[in-house]
């Protein structure tokens, strides 16, 4: 999981989570746009799990 509390000043904690969706060059596409649409797709999956994940693109 990709969690680690961020302590800053006055001793307050900042908490930063991420969610990341993965497309490959060129394997899952050769131009940017599908490129971007896949990984944002990817990205979105990650989020429906939780916080903290990332998965690779999946052709629908």
């Amino acid at each position: 999981m990709l969690f680690h509390p961020l302590l800053i000043f006055s001793g307050h904690t900042v908490t930063i989570n991420t969610s990341i969706g993965i497309s490959l060059y060129p394997e899952d596409a050769t131009n940017s746009g599908k490129l971007i649409t896949l990984a944002d797709n990817a990205m979105y999956l990650s989020k429906s799990k939780g916080m903290g994940h990332f998965h690779f693109c999946q052709e629908l």
